[in-house]
């Protein structure tokens, strides 16, 4: 490679260089407008229903285990330590294992 070749190639890299450091008026991919504002609203909109379904489905559970392990129409969520009756909790946990498969 020739010296004129060697100071058109870093002609060519500054000019290069100097393009993509030039200040840009505008930004298309961070530019938001208006729009946002119903879009974030939706959002919170859905993530307060979601957080409810969850709960009611906290209490469906909390529900389902009183009724199988007590006999009892309860809601609130019990620990495993407080059931008594083996044979309830070998049935529940069985039939649980084969309903996955």
């Amino acid at each position: 490679m020739n010296q004129e070749q060697a100071q058109r190639k870093k002609a060519a890299n500054h000019a290069e260089t100097d393009a993509r450091h030039q200040p840009v008026e505008e930004l298309g991919d961070f530019t938001t407008t208006l729009r946002v504002l119903p879009i974030s609203g939706l959002a919170i909109v859905i993530g307060a229903v979601c957080a409810v379904l969850a709960l009611v489905l906290l209490r469906l559970i909390g529900l389902f285990t009183n009724l199988s392990y007590f006999g009892r129409w309860n809601t609130a969520m019990v620990s495993q330590l407080e059931i008594t009756c083996e044979f309830m909790l070998f049935l529940c946990r069985w039939s649980a294992r084969w309903s996955l498969e």
